[in-house]
């Protein structure tokens, strides 16, 4: 089940919200916890296409950033988000990429996992070295 594994998943040592329960009780718990999420999950997420209202919320805090400390564009937000919306959001993700997936160019390297600036280099490299041989082979015959 994805919401067991996402669960077990999560980093124990991470800070939740407030009003939170913290990942090393849903670890615990799983086998009450998952089938309660999967019926969240499935019935009201995916189904009513509804995300409960309490699951949005987030814990701000500022995050001094540089130069002087009492203007307020020198902070940053930092957000906090509760557990169950980290497994919920990775669901979501992760559903999403696999349908999406099969629309996407293979040479597409933004945002996609084992994807990076790099990738996107090599095959710029490797198609200007198809292109420089076939201009060598063109001039030699």
């Amino acid at each position: 089940m994805d919401i067991e594994n996402e669960i077990n998943d999560l980093d124990c040592s991470k800070k939740g919200t407030f009003k939170n329960i913290p990942p090393k009780c849903l670890k615990g718990a799983i086998d009450i916890c998952g089938p309660v999420l999967l019926k969240l999950w499935n019935e009201v997420i995916i189904n009513e296409s509804s995300y409960p209202q309490n699951l949005k919320l987030a814990d701000v805090t500022p995050v001094f950033k540089k130069e002087n400390p009492l203007e307020a564009k020198n902070y940053r937000p930092i957000s906090v988000l509760p557990t169950v919306t980290k497994i919920f959001e990775r669901l979501i993700q992760k559903q999403t990429l696999d349908y999406i997936s099969q629309f996407l160019s293979p040479l597409l390297c933004g945002y996609r996992k084992g994807f990076n600036t790099q990738t996107a280099l090599l095959h710029l490299i490797e198609k200007c070295k198809i292109m420089l041989d076939k201009m060598v082979l063109q001039q030699l015959f």
